[in-house]
């Protein structure tokens, strides 16, 4: 059988036929990057290397200026698996006789046995590509409702590749020969909004194509139960990956922002002079959020000019791995604003990069409301001079009346 017709195959295990349209966002990463959306069966005419395309469905949607495609979860449509990517180090040659052997190894060592198994397994050309398929997830309309759905696949993601990189981990300390070159991607599996190389498609940096090492034929898995069978028992509460969902959703929302910021800042006529900053602050904010580097080169194309050429998103992604912290360092939504100089008029426009939290704003009119309050009390007092009448008008302690009297209002 022909790559080709094993690719289709593929395909149709990972974007199921249906009575609509499948489009999937996709990349040609080269000297001049090509980003478009296309439907699954055109693809068969793209067999140039380097192919990346979305894992969820989109509806296609576009920039009313610019024209490029719009990027977010406002328009991604189905999701129907999860993928986990194993890398070997680029200084060890790798084949497909390799890439089996890591493969035998999982099974031999029994690591499918502690965690689910995969259903396709491919040779991406320098690791291997784990492919889970799962019951198609149809996004909601509904904000609410869509992120709710995103979050179980997002935490379901993140602990399948918590207990993989655990169980890996194991082996390589136990002299795992076929192992020990390997490593788990985490920028690849948990975000919703991420790309992947087409299956079996060329790897330029390799200089290797994608092969089959295996397919699985049971059911797929379904999500509701899953998130039971993967959820750790231990640490639950103090660990780490609860924390580091919360993070990665944030992140979510914070990337989301800078997106509006730029749109903002271009129809203004004022992104010049922020680029870099905000360029800085995204690849900050997709580290620490352990999300895909691919946003970066979202946000880059969204841009333009030289804040999407891969050798400055590269330059900015690999300052940021070095500077941020492995334990996910707190930065406030308040410093974000400082560093990037959002007005409040901005702000408007933002859904987390606020001047103020809802909690600060409700503590600002409890405040405000006390204020009021006292200077009431005080008023009434003032005119009948009897403590126990005031309290039984604003129903109040006696006590707390005589502290109201002789209360300076500012400082309350």
């Amino acid at each position: 059988m022909s790559d080709n017709k094993i690719r289709d195959e593929l395909l149709n295990l990972l974007y199921p036929k249906n009575n609509e349209k499948r489009i999937v966002y996709m990349r040609i990463k080269s000297r001049k990057h090509t980003v478009k959306f296309i439907e699954l069966e055109k693809l068969q005419y793209y067999n140039r290397k380097n192919i990346y395309i979305s894992v969820a469905e989109r509806f296609p949607a576009f920039d009313h200026k610019s024209r490029r495609p719009i990027i977010d979860i406002n328009n991604i449509k189905h999701c129907s698996y999860i993928v986990v990517d194993l890398d070997c180090r680029r200084d060890i040659e790798w084949d497909h006789k390799k890439a089996g052997n890591v493969y035998n190894a999982l099974k031999t060592f029994n690591v499918f046995d502690d965690v689910l198994c995969p259903h396709i397994i491919l040779n991406s050309g320098r690791g291997l590509h784990m492919f889970y398929l799962i019951e198609p997830v149809n996004f909601y309309k509904d904000k609410i409702k869509k992120e709710q759905q995103i979050s179980l696949y997002q935490d379901c993601a993140a602990y399948l590749k918590e207990s993989l990189y655990e169980k890996i981990s194991e082996l390589k300390g136990a002299d795992v020969y076929a192992l020990k070159n390997i490593d788990l991607d985490k920028n690849v599996g948990s975000n919703i909004l991420q790309i992947i190389r087409l299956p079996l498609s060329y790897n330029s940096s390799a200089k290797a194509k994608g092969t089959l090492i295996d397919i699985n034929d049971f059911p797929r898995y379904y999500l509701g139960l899953w998130i039971n069978e993967l959820k750790p028992e231990k640490d639950i509460n103090n660990n780490n990956y609860v924390h580091k969902a919360n993070i990665g959703k944030l992140s979510l929302k914070r990337i989301s922002d800078y997106k509006t910021l730029i749109q903002i800042r271009k129809e203004n006529n004022t992104l010049v002079g922020s680029r870099d900053k905000i360029m800085i602050q995204a690849a900050w904010t997709i580290v620490n959020g352990d999300l895909s580097k691919d946003i970066l080169y979202e946000i880059g194309s969204l841009i333009g000019g030289r804040f999407e050429k891969e050798r400055y998103i590269e330059s900015k992604w690999r300052s940021a791995i070095r500077n941020v912290s492995s334990k996910y360092k707190k930065l406030s939504n308040k410093k974000i604003m400082e560093w990037l100089d959002i007005s409040e008029e901005e702000s408007q426009f933002m859904s987390c990069l606020k001047p103020y939290t809802k909690k600060e704003v409700i503590a600002q009119q409890k405040r405000e409301e006390k204020e009021k309050l006292i200077l009431s009390v005080r008023e009434y007092y003032h005119e009948n001079g009897n403590i126990s009448e005031t309290a039984r008008k604003f129903r109040l302690s006696r006590s707390t009346v005589r502290k109201y009297v002789n209360l300076e209002v500012h400082k309350v």
